[in-house]
């Protein structure tokens, strides 16, 4: 998702020298990023680097594209857009489905690329090379086989984006599904810090392609202020994805659970009166209050397999693990608030097993129907 610029005006000139600067120094701070040494954030880290190697390969292209003329689909623009389209594009498909991002799904996306550079070299090798700067020339010479190669890369970078963002949020979508089936409160600032992120990343994209399709330096240059506002949101969005939610990752996650859907076909538990004897245990000693509780840590005190306890809750619930949880965290809340009208609803929040108060606020509602303020008025 890179951007055609000149140096021909004093002011593009100032934004471009500022985007080479900032794009490597938030590489490179993203390539040096402590990130704990945890096996849960192996996909985070992964994501990271090629975030880094986005935006590294974003300032070199800034680079040599100073000493290039400006012109309609040139090929820098076209290779390094690509290369930035794939970048980003996996890097932000990482984080919501990590098994989708495999060798075979890179070399898939990556294959119209390939073969647009293919086309692009073969045109340029048999009808010499064009420079389009200009509409006019542009439609003169639409029918020439090397206009025809542009237009193609330019229609195959627009199919590229397009399928990211359809890829992106059919596995977000996903996600949300296996969260909530592995934690018992959803976190919602997680799922924001991405989607946020690639939000940008989808602007970026965009506006790039505007300026590809554009020989005014004004317009260059204002696009070039625009995207260095949105590749450094980008990198605020995800880093802060880090630094508030580890049981995310770890629930997107790849891991192995062959032998946990094997050990399914043998869970007690599932049947209606061993899960009765299983939920009672939930309740009398109120497991469901632990703060940060997942399905995991759930399966471990109960001394039984963490995809039989999730499938369990599914089957005889009729619900996910965090509807399952949330539900007796919120009668909890409800007896609380009876006992004590004067109790803070921060407190309360805090005491269900709730982290924010705004999570607690959405799920209490959710289930009774009333704010929790307006629920402890009516009592």
């Amino acid at each position: 998702m890179i951007f055609i610029l000149s140096c021909g005006v004093p002011s593009v000139r100032t934004t471009y020298e500022v985007l080479i600067v900032a794009m490597i120094l938030m590489g490179l701070i993203m390539f040096v990023m402590p990130v704990p040494k945890d096996s849960r954030l192996r996909v985070y880290k992964r994501s990271l680097y090629l975030m880094a190697v986005s935006y590294i390969a974003l300032g070199v292209y800034c680079i040599i594209k100073s000493y290039l003329p400006l012109e309609l689909l040139g090929f820098p623009f076209l290779i390094a857009a690509s290369v930035q389209v794939l970048l980003l594009g996996n890097a932000h498909l990482i984080l919501v489905n990590p098994q989708k991002v495999n060798t075979k799904f890179v070399l898939k996306t990556a294959a119209p690329i390939f073969s647009c550079v293919l086309l692009f070299l073969v045109a340029e090798c048999f009808c010499g090379v064009l420079t389009l700067d200009s509409y006019a020339t542009m439609r003169s010479e639409l029918l020439d086989f090397c206009v025809l190669a542009r237009v193609i890369w330019g229609i195959v970078y627009l199919a590229e984006v397009i399928f990211f963002i359809h890829v992106f949020y059919e596995s977000y979508r996903g996600a949300e599904v296996k969260v909530n089936n592995y934690l018992a409160e959803s976190p919602r600032k997680a799922d924001d810090y991405v989607r946020y992120s690639h939000t940008c990343a989808v602007i970026i994209g965009t506006i790039a392609l505007g300026s590809a399709m554009t020989v005014s330096r004004f317009a260059v240059g204002l696009h070039n202020v625009i995207m260095l506002f949105l590749y450094m949101l980008m990198v605020f969005f995800f880093m802060r994805y880090l630094s508030l939610f580890y049981p995310a990752i770890e629930a997107v996650a790849p891991s192995d659970d062959s032998d946990d859907d094997l050990e399914m076909n043998h869970c007690g538990e599932a049947t209606p009166g061993k899960w009765a004897v299983v939920k009672k245990m939930i309740e009398d000693q109120k497991l469901y209050l632990e703060p940060g509780l997942t399905v995991s840590s759930l399966a471990d005190i109960l001394k039984v397999n963490k995809v039989c306890l999730s499938k369990t809750i599914n089957l005889q619930e009729g619900v996910n693990f965090g509807t399952f949880i949330g539900r007796m965290r919120i009668a909890e809340a409800q007896r609380l608030m009876r006992e004590d009208r004067n109790r803070p609803i921060s407190d309360i929040a805090m005491a269900v097993g709730f982290s924010e108060q705004s999570n607690f606020s959405r799920q209490f509602k959710a289930v009774t129907g009333f704010t929790p303020g307006d629920y402890r008025q009516s009592i």
